[in-house]
C-alpha cells in the first residue's frame, strides 16, 4: 500500500491459471487468453499467471500483452489438472512476493464487467471494512454465441471469494483433486459486491467434449461429475421477472457421454 498525498493506494494482483488457452476460441472472435490479458491488464497493477504446461504459445501472449504491469509466470512442464489448489497456493505465494494488497482471482475464461476499469475495483479494495479480509462478485454465464446465459443459484448468487485482503493467515489445502473448492483456508468475513465476474462459457460443445476427452486422457474421468440437472439455461434477454425457461444443461451432459462412449 502506498501513501500519495493523502491518498492510500492498494495495488491489485491477479492470479490465473493457464493450459493452451491461446487455442480457444470465443464466439466474440478472441482467444480466451487475449479476452483476459486485455481486460485484466486495465484494472491490475500485477500478474500472476500459473502456466500448466501449455504448448499452443499461450505463456508469449501473455508476455506480450502484459505492458507495464508487474508479471511473474511459475510454470510446469507437464498439465496438472489435479493440482488445482497446489497452483493456487503457489500463485498467491507469488502475488505476495510482488506486493500484493489485495489478490484478484480469475479464470482465464473470466473477465471482469466493464465498469472496473472506470475504477469500481480499486474504490471497493480501497473503501473496504477492515474486518473483511474476501470479497465475492455476482456472477454472468455466457453459452453459445451469447445466446445461453445461466440461471441457477451459482450464477444468481454471489461467487467467492474472488477478491483476497492478503494476510499471513489465508492458505489453501494443497490434496490433489478434480473440482475441489478452490477457496483459501481461515477467511473471517466475506463481502459480498455487486460487481459481476463475466464467465464466457463454451462456444461449441465440440470444446465441451474437447476438454472431457483431454482430461480421460490423462487418466481423469471428469463424468461422474456431470451432475447438473438442476441447472437452467435461459435466453439472454430474459425478462427478470420471468420463470426460467430454456434448455436444460442435463441435455449438454448427455451429449458429452454420447460421443465419449463412441470415442471408446
Amino acid at each position: 500500500m502506498v501513501l500519495l498525498g493523502a491518498l492510500l493506494v492498494v495495488k491489485i494482483v491477479c492470479m490465473t491459471q493457464v493450459y493452451n488457452q491461446n487455442s480457444i476460441l470465443g464466439w466474440d472472435g478472441k482467444t480466451h487468453i487475449e479476452r483476459f490479458m486485455e481486460s485484466v491488464t486495465k484494472y491490475c497493477d500485477g500478474l500472476v499467471a500459473f502456466d500448466d504446461g501449455s504448448t499452443d504459445g499461450s505463456r508469449d501472449i501473455i508476455t506480450k500483452w502484459s505492458g507495464s504491469i508487474e508479471l511473474e509466470i511459475p510454470s510446469n512442464k507437464v498439465n496438472t489438472p489435479d493440482q488445482e489448489n497446489f497452483h493456487r497456493a503457489r500463485s498467491y505465494e507469488h502475488c505476495k512476493r510482488l506486493g500484493a494488497d489485495w489478490v484478484l482471482c480469475l479464470d482465464v475464461d473470466e473477465v471482469l464487467e466493464k465498469r472496473v476499469e472506470l475504477g469500481a475495483l480499486r474504490a471497493l479494495c480501497e473503501q473496504l471494512e477492515p474486518q473483511h479480509d474476501t470479497v465475492g462478485f455476482l456472477g454472468r454465464d455466457l453459452w453459445r454465441t451469447g445466446q445461453y446465459v445461466r440461471l441457477d443459484g451459482h450464477w444468481s448468487e454471489p461467487v467467492g471469494p474472488r477478491l483476497l485482503r492478503v494476510s499471513a493467515d489465508l492458505s489453501y489445502d494443497v490434496t490433489p483433486g478434480v473440482r475441489t473448492p478452490l477457496v483459501p483456508r481461515n477467511i473471517v468475513s466475506m463481502a459480498n459486491s455487486l460487481l459481476k465476474v463475466v464467465h464466457f462459457g463454451y462456444s461449441s460443445d465440440s470444446l465441451i467434449t474437447q476438454k472431457y476427452k483431454r482430461f480421460k486422457s490423462l487418466g481423469i474421468d471428469l463424468l461422474p461429475h456431470l451432475d447438473d440437472s438442476n441447472l437452467r439455461l435461459s435466453d439472454i434477454n430474459f425478462k427478470l421477472n420471468a420463470a426460467p425457461s430454456g434448455p436444460g444443461i442435463a441435455v449438454y451432459d448427455k451429449h458429452i457421454r454420447e460421443i465419449l462412449n463412441v470415442t471408446e
